[in-house]
């Protein structure tokens, strides 16, 4: 066997063993995704980079959402709440029991690019979501479920934005439940054709999802994902005034 051999058989043996243990997909906003990527893993970490506009944003809006109301996961931004969602049955008017939903207040990291790491343990019913946002890390701490058996049902992934159906959406009736109504509209669609107008698309959210795979030990740094602020209008006006002083030595 030739060194070409080897390495190909070295690749393939490499390429193998990462899909025995689950699935590294790459996440731009935009994208809808029919393959139910929660449906089955023991564990899995949604990493997210997100440019976050002024708060609270003129619209709330879908990060991620994968499942649907039933049995379903949802991650939104409403008002400054990062909240999320977790839908493990039907809609029971009385006591919606089993559901699970919890916030983390971002309206500190306002017009920051922040990592935001959401993680599922199915072994142990649990989830937790961090934000980071390159000093300073906001938390969830630990979050039990009732039962996170299936983190998602069978309806299609929505990144920045909901394929079909959203976890929650009846639930938005309760009191004290999120008020997530707003967001099940044909502006937060990813999955129609034509993209919806509110929905995040690539230049402010991008991530990776990881389901039983070996993960990267700590949350990424938010300067990572290349996702750049716009600049403000005293940077504007500096750029120009530069740019200006560089045109009249050169004329």
């Amino acid at each position: 066997m030739n060194l070409s051999e080897n390495i190909r058989l070295i690749l393939a043996s490499t390429l193998l063993a990462l899909c025995s243990q689950g699935s590294i997909i790459p996440l731009t906003g935009g994208d809808f995704i029919t393959t139910d990527p929660l449906v089955g893993p023991n564990n899995w970490t949604l990493d997210l980079g997100y440019r976050v506009p002024t708060l609270p944003d003129s619209v709330d809006r879908v990060l991620f959402e994968s499942g649907g109301d039933g049995t379903g996961i949802s991650l939104t931004l409403i008002g400054s709440n990062l909240t999320v969602y977790q839908d493990t049955g039907d809609f029971n008017v009385s006591t919606p029991a089993g559901d699970t939903f919890f916030s983390v207040d971002i309206a500190s990291f306002a017009s920051q690019t922040l990592s935001i790491r959401l993680v599922g343990d199915t072994t142990l019913d649990t989830l937790q979501l961090d934000v980071y946002n390159g000093t300073t890390t906001l938390s969830s701490g630990v979050v039990t479920t009732t039962d996170l058996a299936n983190s998602a049902g069978a309806n299609d992934t929505g990144v920045g934005g909901l394929a079909a159906d959203l976890a929650g959406l009846d639930e938005s009736v309760e009191a004290g439940f999120p008020a997530i109504s707003s967001l099940f509209n044909n502006a937060h669609r990813v999955d129609l054709g034509t993209m919806g107008a509110d929905v995040l698309l690539g230049d402010v959210l991008i991530g990776i999802l990881y389901t039983d795979t070996n993960l990267p030990p700590s949350i990424p740094e938010p300067g990572d994902w290349g996702l750049i602020p716009e600049p403000s209008s005293g940077g504007l006006f500096a750029l120009g005034a530069l740019l200006l002083g560089w045109w009249r030595r050169t004329a």
